[in-house]
């Protein structure tokens, strides 16, 4: 074998350098040092400028409900960010759905749908996933539980429709199926809690169709395996998700 020294040997050993090494020498000592100072002011001044903008969104849509689903999804341009900026779109949506009484579209429902879910911090809902959940994620899946509820307890109490009340459900869903397979049972029972007040909404408002979707995507989401899940209804598959049953 060779004993023909490596490059650092060679740099380091007094030898005369190739004109190439000094080169590399040369950039090695222009190499400037990070200052993590700088960098995390640029960081902390990035979210503040998202921070701005999400609330500055969700004034214009509380000051005016028009043009409502080009603006809704204009809160998808900060889904990247950290739990921060996650966390204040999540109360930005919790105020704005609280309008879902008075009026709400299916399509805005749905479009309300696609952010909670690309801001909540979910990455498997099929097995316990690998990383530990973290007390900021935890934050920002709780205040989506509570935001959903607008959507599915005023969507069946004074609306009516199943549409709307599944965007909600779709959450909820989605928070306790996590919760459950990480062991996270105050996150399940928050989530929980919330499919019970919808559930009692739908009740003091006679919507047979509401009372019987939120109770079977409430069990469906603590089932785990197939054989635990309920039967689904699927006279109201349709009427849910836009969904053919397949049935005549």
């Amino acid at each position: 074998p060779s004993s023909r020294p490596g490059p650092s040997e060679r740099i380091g050993s007094g030898l005369p350098l190739t004109r190439r090494q000094r080169r590399y020498e040369g950039s090695i000592a222009k190499t400037p040092k990070v200052d993590r100072s700088v960098a995390n002011k640029r960081e902390d001044t990035l979210t503040a400028l998202a921070i701005h903008e999400v609330r500055r969104i969700a004034f214009d849509l509380e000051s005016e409900w028009k043009d409502e689903i080009r603006k809704i999804r204009s809160f998808n341009r900060f889904v990247g960010y950290d739990n921060t900026v996650r966390l204040e779109i999540a109360l930005a949506l919790d105020t704005l759905t609280h309008r879902t009484r008075l009026s709400m579209s299916p399509e805005a429902a749905y479009e309300f749908q696609n952010v909670f879910t690309n801001i909540m911090p979910i990455h498997s809902l099929v097995s316990k996933q690998h990383r530990e959940p973290t007390p900021s994620d935890i934050e920002v899946l709780t205040a989506c539980a509570h935001a959903a509820l607008n959507l599915a307890y005023d969507g069946s109490k004074y609306l009516k429709n199943l549409r709307v009340v599944e965007a909600g459900t779709t959450v909820l869903w989605s928070i306790v199926r996590f919760a459950t397979w990480n062991e996270l049972p105050k996150l399940a029972a928050i989530a929980n809690e919330q499919f019970e007040t919808a559930i009692q909404g739908a009740q003091d408002a006679g919507f047979t169709d509401g009372e019987r979707w939120l109770k079977y995507k409430m069990a469906e989401a603590g089932a785990l395996s197939h054989d635990k899940e309920p039967p689904c209804p699927m006279d109201l598959l349709d009427k849910a998700t836009g969904m053919d049953s397949g049935e005549n």
